[in-house]
């Protein structure tokens, strides 16, 4: 998948409506556990936590009680006691609401049905049967397999990491205790081989492409440590693909994972906490990546050194990933401010041709474009999408003709006063001026600089060259 395309999936994840969804949790009075109050957002929200502290146990829990269920193990149902539980949500944007208490379950409007799906666990359970079955060829031979589109063959390539030519899918029904499960076989670069001849991360892959590609849409969804048995490289991918089946078929997604490659994309709204605690595991929302990273005993790590010219450079290259919705990419690196031109090319001038995981990139105002040729070294140079050195272009753009009105209706000032004060430092120096114009209006120079940097990516043609800007620097980077 294109990284664009990827990129416009977790977007509207992020800001879609989901007719089926859940809004919000309460669990209270289980034992091992902190009572619960989680808000869900967007279309995948995630679960995650070292071992052991209860992620598998929470989500049957809460799947049981949606479906108005209480067959739970013998150690559990000890558990539960004192259980209390409250969810409100839609069901095709009707609300809905779930009571339960020891004096029953009470429920207004139509609960969605949910769809809970543990692929190791699956996997590992038709490995055995199909292994074990001596009439695996009689129960195949009848079934006339599906074939899989190249659209979906390359969805599968990019997922599991190998180019796959064709995949056959024999969809066995009402078996080994299953209301249907798959049977397929591939052929990779002219090696043939089925189900039973695949790794087991292998198949869950499969597995999980062909229930996704069943389910109903507008389904809820709960998944349950889906990074199991996946490099890191199949487990970001395979989170990019089940942004695409929630974008495109209005999936709500509630997964639980340990690993921090399936947290990639997704930000600090849309993933809760369990964390173990003296009195039992308890559900926070994260601070940031870091506090996710560091609750999975891991931390950030630096993948590049951005070296700008001045401060106000450094907010630039900040504003621009933030505004393309790149923060987790933000995080993996370090601006520093060089203090001039000649600076960055002094300073990456000599640093050796490669650095295992780390890149160093030099970012120049946008007035030396036309001296590019000056400023090619072995490591990568990118340029500003500015006309000028970013503090002259934020002090220009605030004198052109209507600014004024806009600062003041995005302040919610008086326009006689912005005017006032632009007319009062119009003659300050430009390295000076967004410090002192904010000062004298009471605002910090960051609320002013917000300002002026949404104003200038309103032209159409100033939005194309920033995210062209991002996506090379992205590109460079993976």
């Amino acid at each position: 998948m294109r990284k664009a395309r990827v990129d416009d999936h977790w977007r509207h994840v992020r800001n879609n409506i989901y007719p089926n969804s859940i809004k919000d949790i309460e669990v209270k009075g289980v034992e091992g556990f902190e009572d619960v109050r989680m808000s869900l957002s967007g279309g995948i929200n995630i679960i995650c936590g070292p071992n052991g502290v209860g992620k598998t146990t929470f989500i049957e829990l809460v799947y049981k009680l949606f479906n108005r269920s209480l067959d739970f193990s013998t150690a559990i149902v000890d558990r539960l006691k004192n259980l209390e539980f409250h969810a409100i949500g839609k069901e095709h944007n009707n609300e809905f609401s779930i009571d339960f208490s020891r004096q029953g379950i009470n429920t207004t409007g139509s609960i969605p049905s949910l769809q809970k799906l543990n692929p190791s666990s699956i996997c590992i359970q038709l490995i055995d049967k199909l292994s074990n079955d001596s009439d695996l060829d009689g129960l195949l031979d009848p079934i006339e397999p599906r074939h899989f589109s190249p659209e979906e063959l390359v969805l599968l390539s990019y997922i599991v990491g190998k180019k796959y030519d064709s995949v056959h899918c024999f969809e066995l029904e009402d078996i080994y205790g299953f209301e249907a499960i798959p049977f397929f076989k591939v052929n990779s670069r002219g090696r043939e081989y089925s189900s039973l001849g695949m790794g087991l991360g292998e198949l869950c892959i499969f597995y999980l492409f062909w229930i996704l590609n069943r389910i109903d849409n507008r389904s809820v969804i709960f998944i349950e440590e889906i990074e199991s048995h996946l490099s890191p490289n199949s487990q970001r991918a395979l989170m990019n693909c089940i942004a695409k089946f929630s974008d495109e078929n209005k999936h709500f997604f509630i997964i639980s994972t340990h690993s921090a490659e399936i947290l990639h994309h997704s930000t600090e709204r849309s993933i809760k906490l369990l964390l173990p605690r003296l009195t039992g595991s308890e559900l926070l929302d994260p601070i940031d990546l870091n506090h996710c990273l560091s609750a999975l005993g891991l931390s950030l790590k630096t993948k590049a050194i951005v070296f700008v010219e001045d401060d106000t450079a450094k907010h630039f290259v900040k504003a621009l990933f933030n505004h393309f919705e790149a923060q987790r990419e933000l995080e993996t690196f370090e601006i520093i401010t060089a203090n001039g031109e000649a600076n960055i090319r002094n300073i990456l001038t000599p640093l050796p041709d490669s650095i295992d995981t780390l890149t160093f990139i030099g970012m120049y105002d946008g007035d030396m474009k036309k001296q590019s040729n000056e400023y090619e070294c072995k490591w990568p140079v990118f340029f500003l999408p500015l006309t000028s050195a970013p503090d002259v272009f934020l002090k220009d753009l605030a004198y052109e003709n209507g600014t004024g009105e806009r600062i003041a209706s995005t302040l919610r000032k008086d326009v006689r006063q912005i005017d006032r004060e632009l007319a009062n430092y119009e003659n300050h120096d430009h390295h000076d001026w967004l410090n002192d114009f904010a000062t004298a209006l009471g605002n910090p120079p960051s609320v002013i600089f917000s300002c002026l940097f949404s104003i200038w990516l309103e032209k159409k043609e100033n939005l194309k060259e920033s995210l062209l800007l991002v996506e090379e620097i992205l590109e460079v980077l993976n």
